[in-house]
């Protein structure tokens, strides 16, 4: 489910069943008018192609790009994981471009799991490892 699609009667139909949150988050860059962001539509795509695999139980959010000086983005990001903890969902994943945060933030931030698509490969594929580390998370959970 997209949350950008979701519409109010739909979602509370469906809310009990969603645990998981997927949010893509990516670099841009518009100095001297010259857009840099070649990744941010690899990025868009590799998460829809993750939301259609593993509707039902996840929430595409929609993408948060972010531009300038990552000290300055953290704060954001952390009251965003934050909000979101509290209203219920088991599952943050921050689904992000390669080397847009270190591993070591995802505690820090609040997110539960830090995803990397990789600037290299298919798609389709990268898609597929993506859903395959998302249903290794779930089933980890449920044993604990």
């Amino acid at each position: 489910m997209r949350f950008t699609r979701m519409k109010e009667e739909e979602w509370k139909a469906i809310a009990p069943y969603v645990d998981s949150l997927c949010l893509p988050i990516f670099p841009v860059s518009v100095r001297n008018k010259e857009l840099t962001g070649s990744a941010a539509a690899r990025a868009v795509k590799v998460a829809e192609l993750v939301e259609e695999e593993l509707k039902g139980r996840l929430l595409l959010m929609p993408p948060l790009p972010f531009s300038g000086e990552m000290e300055a983005f953290l704060p954001y990001l952390k009251s965003i994981m934050k909000d979101w903890k509290e209203s219920g969902f088991h599952h943050i994943f921050l689904l992000q471009t390669e080397g847009v945060l270190e591993s070591s933030s995802v505690n820090s931030i609040g997110a539960t799991t830090l995803l990397t698509i990789p600037d290299e490969g298919e798609p389709d594929e990268t898609a597929a490892g993506i859903c395959d580390s998302i249903i290794a998370l779930w089933e980890r959970a449920v044993r604990e």
